[in-house]
């Protein structure tokens, strides 16, 4: 099944709105497209772009029956001759930039490599948009079990923070910076697992919901409004002991990790940085 790009920026492909809203595309395809790697021409690698030092852009598949077809056809091949790997260090050089693609869901969040504080670092910036950075590497957790990742923002977002409008709900569904981490056991929807560590604005630290659209991917609030905006924070996670937790599901390897910043549903805008994702082995206390 060949893909077309005729699909203008920020509008959805053919068909969607016969089954899902821009939205559930959204969650559903940020929460597998990491699992389906590779796919022809349905994304765009950042190699070009970062070579030139400008944003990103992407392209959306012209079906999403075309997009399930490729699904289905590639999940078979797409991780043959690709070791598991035990210790993985992103430091979002342009360099490392190369091995990540672009998803964009409704318009295009920049994201481009810069030095900040010293810090080789990838720059995001949402506009009432959504899109998201995701690279396939499959990571041992049995070896390398703890997720540790670095990240400053500029602004959460004042109608979720005021409770005007619910995180949770559909409407509210923005966060000024995400880490999601995935899982694959099979190639469909339902085989893929997903989970989503956000910023957010006004829900507590420490909580943890469905994402609205897609009820395999959980999103789990590791900070919290603008206390701690405009500085660089780090955070720790058991990757398997989250899966353990949220899915009730033993989980050896991941299929593929990805960062994300949007605002299309609230129409907000923010930048966010991110600086130095790793796994490596359990040990030390884990930040809650």
């Amino acid at each position: 099944m060949r893909f077309r790009f005729n699909s203008l920026p920020g509008s959805l492909p053919d068909g969607i709105s016969n089954r899902k809203t821009n939205r559930a595309y959204t969650a559903l395809a940020a929460s597998f497209a990491l699992a389906v790697l590779p796919l022809s021409g349905c994304y765009k690698s950042i190699a070009s772009e970062s070579s030139k030092n400008t944003s990103l852009s992407g392209n959306t598949s012209n079906s999403q029956d075309d997009f399930f077809d490729e699904l289905e056809n590639e999940y078979e091949t797409s991780t043959e001759n690709v070791a598991t790997t035990e210790i993985v260090v992103e430091e979002f050089s342009a360099e490392d930039l190369r091995q990540w693609k672009e998803r964009m869901f409704k318009g295009s969040s920049s994201y481009r490599p810069d030095v900040v504080d010293q810090r080789s670092v990838l720059e995001a910036k949402a506009n009432a948009s959504a899109s998201l950075l995701f690279r396939q590497q499959l990571v041992n957790l049995e070896k390398s079990p703890v997720l540790k990742w670095t990240w400053k923002i500029s602004n959460t977002y004042q109608q979720l923070a005021s409770g005007q409008i619910d995180e949770r709900s559909r409407g509210g569904d923005d966060f000024p910076a995400r880490v999601y981490v995935v899982f694959r056991d099979g190639p469909l929807p339902s085989n893929a697992l997903a989970i989503n560590y956000v910023w957010a604005s006004g829900e507590t630290t420490g909580t943890y919901w469905p994402n609205p659209y897609q009820k395999n991917a959980i999103m789990m609030v590791v900070e919290s409004g603008d206390a701690r905006a405009g500085q660089w924070v780090s955070h720790e996670r058991n990757v398997a002991e989250d899966f353990k937790r949220l899915f009730g599901k033993d989980i050896s390897t991941l299929h593929g990790y990805a960062v994300m910043v949007d605002g299309d549903n609230t129409g907000n805008t923010t930048t966010s940085w991110f600086d130095r994702l790793s796994f490596s082995a359990a040990g030390g206390s884990m930040l809650q």
